[in-house]
């Protein structure tokens, strides 16, 4: 039946990546590492990354971030033209807009965090979203929902570029190996968010399934004010804020 199809495609599409990783690790060769002793801990990272405490959230920053760049591509210009009932340019350019701020926010990202950091920038990106998204949904007129989706794309478009910069900055080796597993994660989110946000609406509705959105942004305020130290990394279990 054709309603099932959106239930099926969250189940199988999972496990099509899941295959193709295994698949892909099997041909993955190691290489000597200039760091004394980070080859035995690369060698392990493939089994136990995902549950060390950095790489689970640099993970939950991109995926956040993929699963509401995916949602708002997909949905907007369905949000503009259909529950607003806006005309079809309106909604056209609602997607150009959300890709253009996108753009122009990770074109000019670079001179943020080099100013604040990345911490206060992933910090700052997330409470835009969080706050942009809500209010975004609570408009009726096309231009104040357009101005809103172009602060919503700012605010997502450093999330992910922060999260693979700062899985990168690892100290010891496998470096490469946490990006990867980052990214890998992340880029579920692009295949995930549109069904997902589709499966939402049809229980509740457009609005309330974009309303999501805004939990990239708490997922990014909590990762960075909680989860991530001054420097970006990993706080250690048991330590404050500071």
């Amino acid at each position: 039946a054709p309603d099932a199809f959106p239930a099926a495609y969250l189940v199988v599409q999972p496990a099509v990546m899941l295959a193709m990783a295994l698949i892909a690790r099997r041909g993955v060769v190691a290489t000597p590492s200039a760091h004394p002793g980070s080859d035995d801990e690369a060698r392990r990272l493939p089994t136990r990354l995902l549950t060390t405490p950095l790489v689970f959230l640099l993970s939950a920053v991109t995926l956040a971030a993929t699963l509401s760049e995916g949602a708002l591509e997909t949905w907007s210009a369905i949000y503009l033209r259909l529950a607003l009932a806006m005309p079809v340019a309106v909604g056209v350019l609602g997607v150009v807009a959300f890709h253009a701020a996108m753009g122009v926010g990770r074109l000019g990202s670079g001179r943020v965090i080099e100013r604040f950091g990345r911490r206060a920038t992933l910090a700052a990106a997330g409470l835009l979203v969080a706050v942009a998204m809500p209010l975004t949904l609570a408009m009726s007129e096309p231009v104040p929902t357009v101005v809103g989706l172009l602060f919503v794309a700012i605010g997502l478009s450093v999330m992910f570029p922060i999260g693979i910069s700062l899985a990168g900055d690892r100290d010891r080796g496998g470096s490469g190996a946490v990006a990867s597993a980052v990214i890998g994660v992340a880029y579920a989110g692009f295949l995930i968010g549109p069904a997902l946000i589709g499966g939402i609406a049809e229980l509740a509705s457009l609005r309330v399934a974009l309303l999501t959105v805004a939990v990239a942004g708490l997922v990014a305020i909590t990762v960075a004010v909680i989860g991530l130290g001054p420097r970006g990394r990993a706080r250690p279990a048991g330590q404050g804020t500071g």
